[in-house]
């Protein structure tokens, strides 16, 4: 095969932006580089997305690449260009995406054709371009910058199928952000392409259709067909800060789940808006969900709270919606969803050497803008009990969306309001926050009313939390923060049963306390009654509730891990040998203060075995 033709960029008598000018354009910024990659790839991906296509599918794949292969299409480039090391490339990182409209449109940046689209040029020539996706993730144009500081030699290729025109085209071309140099008399920028040289003015030009398909396969990649669309990129030898191939490929997939999830989840029985595949070496990475990280659970269900408009009388205790509005000058800013949920032990992560997310406790509200691409993770406020976590999300106004996409740094993952020139701009974005900051602060508060309880928290810490302490059983009005013990019944023979910490239920059939019980008695069945009403204002307990309120009750008993069905409303049978381990779920209205207590006797000589 012919090599391929390479050219370097000079610079122009009246400046040009050098390569480490280029490469500088990120700054520092506080995300793990691969992260910053991860994002601004399949933020790339979702903004190429055709509108005839219902999903965009995603592939990332790290394979081997074979030096003596791809070298010889480098064997008439300049040592200057880098191509002594890029010929001993022997890793590339691969990001595909189908669903998408491919780099088409112009081949040269200096083109003025109509209305013609200038995806290719954007990508492959300019630096900065402005926006061109209505509502889409990106704004600068730099993010690309993060594909080749993730290569170790700052070299990428893309591979794509596209339209030129009317007509389908296939393009191939390499590209460089190596060092400003000097040769032969000339200064040159640093920035090198490789494809091939048009005949009529030397500027370097895509290799195109079959020609692009052929240098593509000696990368290891499969031939577009002609009316496939997509684009595939890859970067020779990617850096991963001396993580271990497989850890790395774990890192991508976790970088794809808390950046992308609202894309990955399934709406309503409707498919996901974006599929991704990770793999390393052809072996599959599982991508963490939603059902596979109750962290990011949380944030899922805040998330479907926010598309339904509305929260469940089950979980109003635990959950809120609220638009956040600015007062001067008046304008909503957005919507935002709250959901209180048992704290979750931290699932081992690669991701720990990543700051821009949640690493152990999920007390954050997730920003999103109309693209719903996690903008960031913001951290407001402590929960007040140490197992109890929040999580939110808050989506802003569609009007103002294209306000906050200007806010944002190139990395897309804050949202800075002093570089906005309009002043009412830098209002909202700044009373944006301080609305999220005051409205989480008010939901963590104590919620007059209501007394639950988290598992492994005594009910004293979840009722300051929740609003009220559950009054003791023995009618003292004292917090409880140890089991219990029951009084056995006067003429009977002993029996007794103490509880444990309640757990808070928000998920299931059934949303209430689990509370957990040990009976104790000698070689005669137990009788176990629960005793579960809501507390009155003065102190006492109602005896009935109000017409269409629900009346706190037994739903589920459970004895050794086993269900058992109750003798009558609230009664259960506990047989020898003693001791004997369970649990009841109570289940009781959305804000009431609840009395629980547990009554053990020994059963009447008549009905004992």
């Amino acid at each position: 095969m012919t090599p391929l033709d390479h050219f370097a960029e000079p610079f122009s008598p009246t400046g040009s932006l050098a390569s480490e000018g280029v490469r500088n354009q990120l700054g520092r910024p506080r995300k793990d580089p691969v992260e910053v990659l991860i994002r601004e790839a399949l933020q790339n991906c979702w903004d190429a997305k055709r509108k005839d296509a219902e999903t965009v599918d995603v592939s990332i794949r790290l394979e081997r690449l074979d030096p003596a292969t791809i070298s010889p299409l480098f064997d008439s480039s300049p040592a200057e260009s880098g191509a002594p090391a890029i010929k001993q490339s022997t890793r590339v990182l691969i990001i595909a995406d189908r669903g998408t409209s491919g780099l088409g449109g112009v081949l040269r940046a200096d083109n003025a054709e109509g209305q013609q689209l200038r995806n290719f040029v954007d990508f492959l020539r300019n630096i900065g371009q402005p926006p061109d996706t209505d509502r889409g993730g990106g704004t600068y144009g730099y993010g690309k910058v993060a594909l080749f500081g993730a290569s170790k030699h700052r070299t990428i290729f893309v591979h794509s199928g596209c339209l030129h025109g009317r007509r389908h085209e296939v393009r191939f071309m390499l590209a460089r952000l190596g060092n400003q140099y000097a040769a032969g008399g000339t200064r040159y920028t640093g920035r090198h392409w490789w494809g091939r040289l048009a005949a009529d003015d030397d500027v370097i030009d895509p290799v195109l259709n079959g020609g692009a398909n052929e240098i593509a396969a000696k990368f290891g990649l499969p031939p577009f067909d002609p009316d496939e669309f997509g684009t595939t990129i890859g970067i020779l030898d990617p850096d991963f800060d001396g993580l271990t191939d497989q850890d790395a490929g774990r890192l991508i997939a976790e970088c794809v789940a808390w950046n992308f999830w609202p894309k990955l989840l399934e709406l309503r029985g409707a498919p996901p808006a974006m599929t991704v595949e990770v793999a390393v070496d052809g072996a599959h990475i599982p991508v963490p969900s939603a059902k596979s990280d109750p962290r990011l659970g949380a944030f899922a269900e805040a998330h479907e709270i926010l598309k339904s408009g509305s929260v469940d009388d089950g979980i109003a205790p635990f959950a809120d919606l609220s638009e956040m509005k600015c007062g001067n000058p008046k304008q909503v800013l957005g919507c935002l969803a709250l959901l209180k949920h048992p704290a979750t032990p931290k699932p081992v992560s690669i991701c720990d050497r990543s700051p821009s997310r949640p690493r152990d406790r999920v007390r954050h509200v997730c920003l999103l803008r109309t693209p719903e691409l996690v903008v960031k993770y913001l951290e407001v406020a402590e929960s007040p009990a140490p197992t109890v976590d929040y999580a939110g999300v808050f989506l802003v106004n569609d009007d103002l969306d294209r306000v906050f996409a200007e806010s944002e740094p190139p990395t897309h993952d804050d949202w800075v309001p002093d570089g906005l020139a309009d002043p009412r701009h830098r209002t909202f974005v700044r009373v944006t926050e301080r609305r999220i900051q005051e409205a989480v602060r008010r939901f963590v508060e104590p919620m007059p009313g209501t007394v639950a309880a988290i598992e492994g928290t005594s009910l004293a810490e979840v009722s300051d939390l929740l609003g009220r302490l559950l009054p003791n059983p023995s009618g003292g009005g004292g917090p409880i923060d140890k089991p219990i013990p029951r009084p056995h019944t006067p003429g009977r023979r002993k029996a007794s049963v103490s509880m444990g910490d309640p757990a808070l239920v928000l998920d299931g059939l059934h949303r209430g306390l689990d509370v957990p019980f040990e009976v104790s008695g000698k070689d005669r069945p137990v009788d176990l009654v629960l005793k579960a009403g809501v507390v009155l204002d003065t102190g006492g307990v109602e005896k009935e509730p109000p017409a269409g309120a629900q009346k706190p009750e037994a739903v589920l008993w459970v004895l050794g891990g086993e269900p058992v069905k109750e003798r009558s409303p609230g009664c259960i049978r506990v047989v020898p040998p003693f001791p004997r381990k369970g649990r009841v779920r109570v289940k009781f209205g959305s804000d009431a203060a609840l009395r629980v207590s547990l009554l053990a006797s020994e059963a009447p000589d008549h009905e004992a075995p």
